[in-house]
């Protein structure tokens, strides 16, 4: 029965979109996790999105406090706020919650059982989990 499911709509949570996260996939991946702009159209593949379309996502997301800006040399310089591992921890707990109501091993079985692990990648599991 639905209605016994805790439902947070998970647009209301600090969840990026495509489009943002693809914006912050460059910008993590950039020499210093930092950069212009122009530095992350230059990582797109073609047809290359338009430079204000960067430059409008790149306001959204220091907008979410994903990023921060800075100005430098008269252009804004971007960082992220929070690194990839911050991020897929908090994306995690949101699917956590959403799909599995707050059960860890729930969502730990769920995958287990999707990826069809061989025998010996079962076993590493298993050490793995024995040892953290």
């Amino acid at each position: 029965m639905l209605s016994k499911f805790k439902r947070t709509p998970m647009k209301d949570k600090k969840i990026l979109t495509n489009s943002e996260f693809q914006i912050m996939h460059h910008l993590w991946n950039l020499p210093h996790q930092s950069g212009y702009a122009g530095d992350i159209l230059k990582c797109y593949e073609e047809p290359k999105p338009a430079y204000t379309t960067i430059a409008t996502f790149l306001k959204i997301l220091v907008q979410k406090g994903f990023i921060k800006s800075t100005k430098k040399d008269g252009k804004i310089f971007y960082t992220p706020r929070i690194t990839r591992a911050q991020y897929a921890e908090i994306a995690l707990g949101e699917i956590k919650t959403y799909y599995f109501e707050d059960s860890k091993m729930d969502m730990l079985l769920f995958f287990v059982r999707q990826s069809n692990l061989s025998q010996e990648e079962k076993e590493q599991l298993i050490q793995s989990i024995q040892n953290a």
